[in-house]
């Protein structure tokens, strides 16, 4: 099996969670492959590196300049290429990644959300986030930062136990023994400490607020540490004047290339290749992250790595995991220059913990955000098995569908009521080991149940939520039955199952429309029942026009809502499928006009319709129960 692993670019960061996803996956027989989209970008400015086991898009184009519908077809053109199984995919904002999940769903592999969005970043429009939760409920599994991205999926209700964390990691080794390689050297080679951050130089990183704190420190401490400002970015001009401004010394320069500069001054080395990232860390006393709208923050983990006490900002993702109070540094308010100002005396005074703290941030680090966690929770996101599309869908509709069996005067809960009523009509002369395929909400199987004649039961359903309204409706039972609750695929389920007689009554009520493989089912169902056992298969038939034309309709917006394709049959291909299997039909029930979009243009006329005209749907209607026996 085959997982690609897409980033718009692959940096360093993107490299060391291909390596981890490799380690993790390769046992358990993945083949992982990078998909990357372009070969350069203007955001970070990464070198192009050459490296195996990553399939660049655009290899010689720069992302940004790419348009959206050239974007969206080369992903797709590379995709078919690599035909892979699973696709991990980068948040759903981007062409590239809304044209990868739009793949996904076409060829039913797994779709897996990497993403580290919070609520509290950014605005949130009601309507914005409506659209949102309808797109991203249809990925299988998501795998994030913490708990902040796991309870922002939550409220867009993406279900809690299919989001698995260690999306945010970096090579921890790298950064660590690069460290202290560089503090290992010669004494007189070390610089004075100094605070260190690392950063584009854009508006939300608040840069201007650290430097009026940093100012008002230095005018208060008797032997103030530099500042250290790694990066570069549009606002590098401002952030040069703005220090002076404030009359604090500016130099363009590392620390270690300007020993004899004195503080109060702000060191601006510009932007560094990841390289040199470590020998920054080393010689830093700590690292000070402002930002007023972070979803992580990944130079927390490389100042953790590094061991460095760690002043962030409450506003950084990374901060909830990876910062303790009082253990290895202390959040603050983002816009509160004076606490900022008051946290880098209390770090810098010559009795503070600094290294004491500097041992914790690494522990953390190793806890809670180890290098290894990338892959570990992508094996998790695939192990689950909930990327299953129709398992998808299912689960978002536990909370509606029990409504269809409500006694309203709408032609969809009329037929509905009548599916149940013909089905335990013609389960009634059985009796022994019941065997529901897919349960939903436990409607028809409790009322199946209810005759007492069915003392075990076997009740199988994809969906979990489905599942707990079906227990919940089995409690209220009059008589006992031994129930056993199962959480999986029916082909699966029966597969694992003894190929031995067993069940006395096989319910499949509307199951073959999603999944099809009617065939497969009647093969696994065919050794597995009674002599005299029967089968109760339910479908919506192709032979009447109104489905006919409900498919033409509707199944391409079906499939790129739902992820899937919507299965029909002929009432010849269930009798030939049965006959196949040494099974014949031995009583058919027709019910439903099958008006399309009847309850949608006027349902209290379609509820007086279906329930008038019975005795011609039960002659020709859209939908057909079969009774199914050996022949």
């Amino acid at each position: 099996m085959k997982l690609a692993l897409h980033f718009a670019r692959f940096g360093p960061y993107h490299r060391a969670r291909l390596r981890s996803a490799h380690e993790a996956l390769a046992p358990l027989g993945w083949e992982v492959q990078g998909l990357e989209t372009a070969g350069r970008d203007t955001t970070y400015g990464w070198p192009q590196e050459p490296a195996g086991g990553i399939h660049t898009v655009f290899p010689d184009r720069t992302y940004e300049a790419i348009p959206p519908a050239e974007l969206r077809r080369g992903m797709t053109e590379a995709l078919d290429r690599l035909r892979p199984d699973a696709v991990a995919i980068p948040g759903w904002g981007f062409p590239d990644a809304r044209a990868a999940l739009a793949w996904c769903r076409r060829h039913r592999a797994r779709p897996i959300l990497m993403s580290e969005t919070r609520a509290a970043d950014g605005s949130r429009a009601r309507w914005r986030e409506w659209a949102k939760a309808r797109l991203v409920r249809r990925f299988g599994a998501a795998l994030v930062g913490g708990p902040a991205h796991r309870d922002y999926l939550v409220s867009l209700g993406f279900p809690a136990h299919r989001i698995h964390t260690g999306y945010d990691t970096i090579d921890n080794a790298f950064f660590r023994l690069r460290a202290a390689e560089t503090r290992n050297q010669k004494p007189e080679t070390r610089n004075s400490p100094y605070f260190l951050a690392s950063n584009r130089f854009i508006e939300r990183k608040n840069l201007t607020t650290l430097i009026r704190a940093y100012a008002d420190y230095a005018g208060r401490s008797p032997s103030p540490w530099p500042l250290c400002l790694l990066g570069g970015g549009p606002q590098q001009a401002r952030l040069l004047g703005f220090s002076r401004d404030l009359g604090l010394r500016t130099v363009e320069a590392p620390p270690w290339d300007a020993p004899s500069v004195q503080a109060p001054s702000v060191f601006f080395p510009g932007f560094r290749p990841v390289d040199e990232l470590p020998r920054f860390y080393a010689h830093a006393g700590c690292f000070v992250h402002t930002a007023l709208e972070e979803p992580w923050g990944l130079v927390l983990n490389e100042a953790a790595a590094c061991s460095l006490p760690i002043l962030a900002s409450r506003s950084t993702g990374a901060a909830q995991v990876l910062v303790e109070e009082d253990t290895n540094g202390w959040t603050f308010d983002p816009e509160d220059a004076a606490s900022l100002s008051s946290l880098l005396e209390k770090i810098s005074a010559p009795a503070s913990p600094r290294a004491a703290m500097g041992f914790a941030s690494l522990r953390l680090l190793e806890e809670r955000a180890p290098a290894q966690a990338f892959g570990i929770g992508l094996a998790q996101c695939l192990e689950s098995g909930a990327a299953n599309p129709v398992q998808v869908f299912w689960e978002t509709q536990a909370g509606d569908y029990t409504g269809n069996y409500a006694d309203l005067p709408r032609g969809t809960h009329f037929n509905f009521r009548t599916r149940l009523a013909h089905a335990c009509t013609l389960a009634g002369g059985l009796s022994g080991h019941l065997l529901d395929c897919s349960c939903g909400s436990g409607e028809i199987t409790h009322a199946v149940l209810q005759s007492g004649r069915f003392p075990r039961a076997t009740l199988v359903d994809i969906s979990g939520p489905m599942l707990v309204l079906a227990r919940e409706r089995m409690e209220r039972l009059d008589s006992p039955v031994d129930r056993t609750w199962v959480q999986d695929d029916i082909f699966h389920f029966l597969e694992s199952q003894p190929a031995t007689p067993q069940y006395d009554l096989i319910l499949c009520l509307g199951l073959i429309a999603h999944t099809g493989r009617l065939d497969e089912l009647f093969a696994l169902w065919k050794p597995r029942l009674r002599a005299g056992g029967r089968i109760l298969l339910q479908s919506s038939l192709l032979d009447h026009p109104g489905t006919r034309f409900l498919r033409a309709v509707s199944a391409r917006r079906h499939l790129r809502l739902k992820g899937y394709s919507i299965q029909y049959y002929r009432d010849r291909d269930i009798t030939e499928a049965a006959a196949q299997q040494g099974l014949r039909i031995i009583q058919r029930q027709r019910f439903t006009l099958g008006i399309p979009y009847g309850d949608r243009i006027a349902p209290r006329l379609n509820y007086h319709l279906e329930k008038r005209l019975q005795s011609w749907a039960s002659r020709h209607g859209a939908d057909a129960l079969y009774l199914i026996g050996t022949l």
